[in-house]
């Protein structure tokens, strides 16, 4: 199914529908259902009302694009044993302003990225196995609250790990029964946003990525602690867009150790962490490559054994200036407790 005309022959192309589309129910509770071969998406929920939505023990297979989509208004979702299968664009799309719950689903082999998900609310993600997607990424949060929690996720075989805001980086990576592993192993990518709660990054195997374009924000009332041995790497932006920054207007405490020092550099750096962008020895790093470690007026640092690397660029992001003086890769206004070992 899936079908987009209407019947009408002077509307030839309407898009294309979802084979399943549910906008309004009484007791909105999905179950044992299977959508499939459809010719665009296989199923898309609307979840306005308020209610409680449940959807589990069903199967999306074979569909021409996304596998399922869920949006809508103040409702719960709850998501449960779903398989996500072999779609031709992402498996699974959220865009809801209430909580999100996704346990024990099954996602693998679709054309796109796992999972994108997006919620001002709480996001909980337990037990869910996300594998093969070599063109896409495991898993997007495009926005959730920090009180999201995650664990005993497998993300294996995705060109990206995963893409997250990074009010919810600690809670995706300090759980050891979190397995975040890939072939096409890229790192953990963080996207535009802020560190609003007390949290601490840990070492992992892979490095943290700055997105392109994205500022990493400490808020005022935040503190982050990096691991020993942590490195993050910016996406270069070598035109006159954004250069990536890492802003702290609260609190940022860095220790490294000689024998695991904590490395801000570049993507295209193949040294530290090895080839993040995968691409061999076409890309290399170059000064301004990113834009700073820059800590605000009021803001608090605790920093030994850091090493700063092909930043300094100074864009702003601004199409109309685009040579705006390079800032220095270590811009400090004004540290309340001032600590660079």
């Amino acid at each position: 199914g899936g079908g987009g005309n209407n019947g009408n022959c002077c509307q030839a192309h309407v898009p294309a529908a979802a084979s399943l589309h549910v906008s309004a129910l009484r007791a909105p509770e999905i179950a044992n259902v299977t959508v499939a071969h459809s010719q665009s998406r296989g199923a898309l929920f609307n979840v306005n009302g308020g209610h409680d939505w449940t959807i589990e023990n069903s199967f999306l297979l074979n569909n021409g694009a996304a596998g399922l989509e869920v949006t809508g208004g103040n409702a719960h979702v709850t998501l449960t044993s779903l398989e996500i299968a072999d779609n031709g664009g992402d498996g699974l799309v959220t865009n809801t302003t209430g909580n999100q719950t996704l346990t024990a689903c099954t996602l693998k082999d679709n054309g796109g990225n796992a999972m994108t998900l997006h919620t001002p609310g709480v996001l909980t993600a337990n037990g869910n196995r996300v594998t093969r997607h070599p063109n896409g990424t495991g898993l997007i949060v495009s926005a959730a609250s920090s009180a999201s929690t995650f664990e005993d996720n497998w993300i294996l075989l995705s060109s990206i790990v995963a893409s997250v805001v990074p009010g919810v980086v600690e809670q995706l990576t300090k759980h050891d029964s979190q397995n975040l592993l890939s072939n096409w192993e890229r790192g953990l990518y963080i996207r535009s946003g802020t560190v609003d709660i007390d949290a601490s990054w840990r070492k992992n195997p892979y490095p943290y990525v700055i997105s392109p374009q994205a500022n990493v924000v400490i808020h005022a009332d935040a503190h982050l602690t990096l691991a020993a041995g942590v490195i993050i790497k910016a996406h270069p932006q070598r035109t006159h867009l954004n250069d990536p920054d890492f802003i702290i207007d609260g609190q940022l405490t860095a220790l490294g150790t000689e024998e695991n020092p904590i490395i801000f550099t570049s993507l295209a750096d193949d040294g530290p962490g090895g080839d993040t962008n995968g691409d061999g020895n076409a890309t290399t790093p170059a000064p301004g490559d990113w834009g700073r470690l820059l800590f605000r007026t009021h803001s608090q640092g605790n920093l030994k054994m850091v090493q700063l690397s092909y930043g300094g660029g100074g864009n702003n992001g601004n199409c109309c200036q685009a040579n705006v003086p390079a800032s220095g890769t270590l811009v400090v206004d004004a540290i309340q407790a001032p600590r660079l070992m």
